[in-house]
């Protein structure tokens, strides 16, 4: 299935390239399986330093998993195995926090 993710920016440099892209996960992906292909696809942007943190959520901005950059830690606050096109349909956006 496809996907149509979205992030934040993260510097003006960032503002002027298109922060989307269509992401094709398989049709039986859960939401655990989101950030391995996000990685994949080198879609959010790279920022060294701080352990930046990116929340992923719905089309409803409702906030799902967590992922921390420099820990590579991920925090669900869903269960793991929820299937992905019941969380988050066609869409999914990633917010980005410099410091949390």
């Amino acid at each position: 299935m496809t996907i149509y993710c979205t992030r934040d920016s993260v510097c003006m440099g960032d503002d002027v390239a298109d922060n989307s892209r269509n992401i094709g996960f398989a049709n039986d992906a859960t939401v655990s399986d989101i950030i391995p292909v996000i990685k994949e696809n080198r879609f959010l942007a790279s920022v060294s330093g701080n352990d930046v943190l990116w929340k992923c959520s719905s089309k409803d901005d409702r906030h799902f998993l967590e992922y921390y950059t420099k820990s590579n830690k991920t925090v669900f606050h869903i269960p793991e195995n929820t299937p992905l096109i019941k969380i988050c349909g066609r869409e999914m956006h990633f917010s980005y926090y410099s410091h949390y």
